[in-house]
């Protein structure tokens, strides 16, 4: 079976006014998502949209590892080389709420080998924050021992994998005003390519909120459920 997993993400958020949905949609559906599939490293992906909270949009890109992102076949063929259709449809032209970063996996340090070749999760749960640098190798240590543990024994969590930001962009709206990085709270998220919808997440169980002497907790997170458009995995 092929690869489908790396140490590497490459995500996309944002919102797209109605007037620019439809299109914005086809584009990627039909033509981006495909386009990126075909450079090496690029190994899966899958676009979500938002049940509620924002931004609307998803996009999950599994790579080899983030230096894919360095490539000439990726800054050659896809980053200095957008069709027409991108120059006036993509995200960054009609989104707002607009973050696209790369992400180099610190959790765990190696993938489990069978799970190198499964397909994506139908639902993602995730948090982004920053934290204090004066705190960080005790709260990655809690978080990777204590907190990642517990989330596990709740029915229906299937693994979980932690990332670190090791480049890119953010900006409020077209004009590139400067956003912050963080979800601004938690974000459910659905199919949004229109294949066969996903069952919603089990409603036994609740997500746990484990903290250390009370003092670390996570607050920004968001669900998601996952579609894959045909040729994509």
């Amino acid at each position: 079976m092929p690869k489908t997993r790396g140490t590497g993400l490459l995500m996309l958020w944002t919102d797209v006014d109605p007037e620019h949905e439809a299109e914005f949609n086809r584009w990627y559906n039909e033509e981006h998502i495909h386009h990126l599939l075909k450079v090496p490293g690029f190994l899966s992906a899958g676009r979500y949209e938002a049940l509620s909270g924002g931004p609307k949009y998803l996009a999950m890109y599994e790579l080899e590892e983030p230096s894919v992102l360095r490539t000439q076949a990726f800054l050659d063929e896809v980053r200095f080389r957008p069709s027409p259709w991108r120059t006036k449809t993509s995200g960054g032209h009609v989104g707002r709420n607009y973050i696209l970063q790369a992400y180099r996996q610190i959790h765990p340090a190696r993938t489990n080998p069978i799970e190198l070749t499964m397909g994506p999760s139908p639902y993602l749960q995730m948090g982004r924050m920053d934290i204090p640098a004066a705190m960080e190798e005790e709260w990655n240590a809690w978080y990777n021992t204590v907190y990642t543990e517990d989330y596990l024994t709740v029915p229906g969590v299937i693994r979980v994998r932690r990332f670190m930001v090791v480049e890119g962009q953010c900006r409020r709206a077209r004009r590139g005003i400067p956003c912050a990085t963080r979800t601004p709270g938690p974000t459910a998220y659905a199919p949004s390519c229109g294949s066969t919808p996903a069952r919603p997440p089990s409603s036994s169980g609740s997500t746990p909120t484990p903290s250390r002497r009370g003092q670390v907790s996570q607050s920004n997170t968001s669900r998601s459920r996952e579609c894959i458009p045909s040729g994509t995995s």
